[in-house]
């Protein structure tokens, strides 16, 4: 192989990569355009900071039959958010923090969890 045809080559390769650079700055901005467009329809949260939630906690898909299954575990207490949509929530119990999609946050209520006046007064 020559010396020029080794440039050439090299020339080849560094033109494909700057191609295919090019398309997946495309095709990046492209998905994040469609993501910001989805969540325009999200449903808006019917909870916020100081409120009582339950936390959805995925269960393994072998004891379930099915491929996702959450367990609702609380209560928890919103204590923080982020863009609106995450959370931080606080376990009223041991007092540990975790941050939590709003997907998988439920407004708590007395129907759905038999909570003891010592959890409640431990708040």
């Amino acid at each position: 192989m020559t010396p020029a045809r080794v440039e050439k080559h090299i020339e080849e390769l560094r033109s494909a990569l700057e191609n295919m650079h090019k398309t997946a700055c495309i095709q990046s901005a492209k998905q994040r355009a469609e993501k910001r467009e989805q969540r325009k329809y999200r449903r808006v949260p019917n909870f916020g900071t100081g409120d009582y939630v339950l936390v959805g906690v995925p269960e393994p898909a072998k004891m379930t039959g099915r491929k996702l299954f959450l367990k609702w575990r609380g209560p928890y207490r919103i204590t923080d958010s982020k863009e609106d949509y995450v959370f931080e929530v606080e376990n009223i119990i041991d007092q540990s923090k975790r941050w939590v999609h709003g997907d998988r946050i439920r407004l708590y209520s007395d129907d759905k969890l038999d909570v003891t006046e010592e959890i409640k007064n431990s708040t």
